[in-house]
């Protein structure tokens, strides 16, 4: 046995070897360890973990002089040290975190190349995704730009429907506003023709309704005239917009009707039968059942059960064949997303690379769950977690402030961003009393061309665009009258993910309801069915505050409202002045 295992080690050092090779040594030879008197078999397997971790360092050290030429010349560009070794490492599962402008686009191109070119891993077993078309667009031209790789990149969903179809199943994908025409219309018509429902409805709207309300005025009359007057208030705007976020969290965490039940019995333990809870649950589960009704009638599914539904066809499926998953933006994969990669794996012992950042994870309403990303380990076992740490975007200064803005909440992984870049003071705050002519003074002294405006919500840039001087057909992309040759483009903050410009305009850093952060509270419904709590104040907004204030390779104007200055703005001035110029109130 112990020749065996100088034989099994040889062989090994000439690869390289995975943690899930290295605990199946382990395993292997636990007992021949323990009845051996050989000092040098026991010295090696007790030091196992070392050995295997330096011989793979000289694996990677040998790799990468081999090909040299590859990793200097990724599109014009050399990798960096932690760039390469993600492209050289072998593990069964890795996880790359990769900082705001680390290049991490960069470093998936590299990996697919090294892939091709070295590993002669065919276009065909390589399975990319990433979360949007946008981003499977923009890789999959640039791959076949530079490089005439003809690879499928794909969305989630886009690989669900491959899975479905190699099944030769024809289906329909629903309308994606479907959900919200449902809940308009069962308002509109289905919920006079449901007494029960009627029930419900009221009985909620009346504990949750704050406006002046005569109650025994209402009872008195029908519920069509009563229903009248719920129609006109905010909490009945609001029902529209909680309900299918309700149920769409619901999909993504891969919850059933039985879980409706479930919630609702939770309501009645937690409070009394009266509280609003358990009616508004009701309300819901029967809004749940229409919605599912009408999907099933019109043969037609939602990308939540197009996504379930492929998952349980993976088995079936002969046609997987992919050898690597690379994953883009990982951060924001729910329950379902990973459901479906994890029985693809486990189908064909695919090895995972999954890309992105828990700074960025910024989509906890659509059913992202960041715990599958900051427990990488406990959902896919001998997994390496790597960073790529070197912004190429930002300045020090910058990356120092937005990194321990970020990191005070103790959830997020830690990282050591760092960057040649060099900017003094590159975050100004400009206090303003009238902010469309602050912000035309910042526009008129600008020498860089090409500018963002971030705003938390779209009506941040309604007050710009009432002003003559500011024009725009679409909303979006914005002429300054004054200076034309300025390329000013508006987005919220969370369409700007992954985006970058010269310069970075933030709107709206007021203290206030639809400020930033915004104060716009959780309506305690989707506890229920949330799975991601927040374990720090603004856990969230903070994070989203992380990607606006990273978007820049220069400057990041914080537009602040003199008489109300957001709770961010206040806290960046406690820790951090030194590395902010205040621009005059």
């Amino acid at each position: 046995m112990i020749e065996e295992f100088v034989e099994t080690i040889l062989q090994y050092k000439k690869q390289y070897i995975t943690l899930m090779q290295l605990e199946q040594l382990k395993i292997q030879y636990k007992i021949v360890c323990k009845k051996t008197h050989n000092r040098q078999f026991k010295k090696q397997y007790k030091h196992l973990d070392t050995l295997i971790e330096k011989w793979n360092q000289e694996y990677i050290h040998q790799e990468e002089q081999k090909v040299k030429n590859l990793l200097d010349d990724v599109k014009g560009y050399p990798l960096d040290s932690e760039q390469r070794e993600v492209v050289l490492s072998e593990e069964q599962n890795t996880l790359v975190i990769a900082g705001a402008g680390s290049g991490k686009s960069l470093t998936m191109i590299g990996k697919i190349r090294y892939l091709v070119e070295r590993k002669k891993i065919s276009l065909d077993q390589i399975l990319c995704i990433s979360f949007t078309n946008d981003a499977t667009k923009s890789l999959k031209n640039t791959l076949k730009q530079y490089y005439n790789y003809d690879l499928p990149v794909l969305t989630f969903h886009k690989l669900a429907l491959k899975i479905i179809r190699n099944q030769k199943i024809d289906i329909k994908i629903a309308d994606p506003n479907a959900l919200e025409k449902t809940v308009e219309n069962y308002f509109e018509i289905t919920i006079f023709e449901e007494i029960d429902a009627q029930k419900w409805l009221c009985k909620h709207f009346f504990h949750k309704n704050k406006e002046k309300i005569d109650k025994k005025a209402y009872k008195k009359q029908s519920f069509p005239q009563i229903y009248k007057e719920i129609q006109k208030t905010s909490v009945f705007q609001k029902y529209q917009k909680i309900i299918p976020t309700f149920i769409r969290l619901m999909k993504a965490n891969q919850k059933e009707i039985n879980d409706m039940h479930s919630y609702i019995l939770e309501s009645k333990f937690l409070k009394r039968w009266n509280q609003p809870d358990t009616y508004f649950l009701l309300l819901i589960k029967r809004i749940y059942v229409h919605y599912q009704k009408f999907l099933q009638n019109n043969q037609q599914m939602d990308f939540d059960d197009l996504i379930f539904y492929a998952t349980k066809l993976v088995k079936q499926d002969e046609t997987l064949h992919y050898h690597y998953i690379l994953i883009d933006e990982y951060q924001d994969t729910s329950e379902t997303r990973y459901q479906l990669i994890k029985a693809i794996i486990e189908k064909i012992n695919a090895k995972l690379i999954a890309v992105g950042d828990d700074f960025q994870s910024i989509y906890r309403f659509t059913g992202c769950n960041l715990d599958i990303f900051l427990k990488f380990k406990t959902y896919f076992p001998y997994a390496k977690i790597l960073k790529i740490q070197t912004t190429y975007r930002n300045s020090q200064e910058l990356i120092d402030v937005a990194g321990s803005f970020v990191m005070r909440n103790s959830r997020q992984m830690k990282k050591q961003l760092v960057s040649n870049k060099t900017i003094q003071k590159p975050i100004h705050i400009v206090y303003y009393q009238n902010l469309v002519s602050k912000l035309k003074e910042i526009l008129n002294r600008l020498e860089s061309k090409q500018v963002y405006l971030l705003g938390r919500n779209h009506r941040d840039i309604i007050p710009i665009l009432e002003d003559s001087d500011f024009l725009s057909d679409d909303g979006k992309t914005i002429q300054y009258q004054k200076r034309k040759e300025l390329e000013i483009t508006f987005f919220t903050v969370h369409t700007s993910k992954g985006l970058e410009s010269d310069i970075v305009i933030v709107l709206n850093n007021t203290n206030n309801i639809l400020g930033f952060p915004s104060q716009l509270e959780e309506d305690e419904i989707l506890k229920y069915v949330n799975v991601n709590h927040d374990f720090y104040p603004y856990e969230e907004e903070r994070r989203l505050f992380y990607v606006a204030i990273t978007r820049t390779k220069n400057i990041v104007y914080l537009m602040v409202s003199k008489k109300n200055p957001s709770i961010f703005i206040q806290e960046l001035l406690r820790k951090n002045r030194r590395d902010i110029l205040l621009q005059s109130k």
